[in-house]
């Protein structure tokens, strides 16, 4: 797990650190660890990735999990990890780092058991 610090990261340095299981994302400059999946929170994210997939309006587009994506221009540094991410039109690899600097069209994150309805609305708003 990773400790915090009064330290803010920069998203240079998040980069260069191991990465985590569960992953852990840069918010506003401090990492934070993603819960832990558990079993409905996993069959949704296969239920939601399956219908992106298969509905006609999304098939053509591409359906990630847990895929970060890296907003370098932010003061603080910022590297999320949402729980789905669809792209309508995926990013070449050519031209796309490990993390891509594009936002997803739709980003979506499973709301957990124990999570509090206002820190996902947080976590949703900056997303």
């Amino acid at each position: 797990m990773i400790a915090r610090s009064s330290r803010l990261v920069t998203l240079d340095e998040f980069l260069a650190m191991p990465e985590t299981e569960p992953y852990t994302e840069l918010v506003d400059g401090v990492p934070e660890q993603k819960p832990v999946g558990k079993w409905r929170h996993s069959i949704a994210q296969s239920n939601l990735e399956h219908l992106l997939r298969s509905h006609p309006a999304t098939q053509r587009g591409r359906v990630i999990p847990e895929l970060g994506f890296k907003f370098p221009r932010t003061t603080a540094g910022n590297l999320r990890v949402p729980d789905v991410s669809f792209y309508a039109q995926s990013p070449l690899h050519s031209e796309v780092d490990d993390y891509p600097e594009q936002a997803p069209d739709l980003a979506v994150e499973i709301r957990s058991k124990g999570q509090s309805l206002r820190g996902l609305r947080e976590r949703l708003a900056f997303l």
